[in-house]
């Protein structure tokens, strides 16, 4: 496993893995790392609920990940 991108909110960050899978960590106030817990997360670990991705973006509130086409 190896980190490819990153991509940083105001509390919060996203890490993108070489297998397609999306890292959170921080704050979860918004939602922004997929809901649960919304209190945030000290440990990086993986953002549920998402298809294999291959590129990731983050803004103050709000995380955008864009899925490989095979995963639709």
């Amino acid at each position: 496993m190896r980190a490819v991108d990153v991509a940083a909110g105001d509390d919060h960050a996203l890490i993108l893995l070489d297998d397609g899978r999306v890292l959170g960590i921080g704050s979860d106030s918004y939602g922004q790392l997929g809901g649960a817990p919304t209190t945030g997360w000290t440990d990086a670990a993986v953002v549920p609920g998402l298809p294999s991705v291959r590129a990731i973006a983050a803004g103050s509130r709000h995380s955008l990940v864009v899925a490989n086409a095979t995963d639709s």
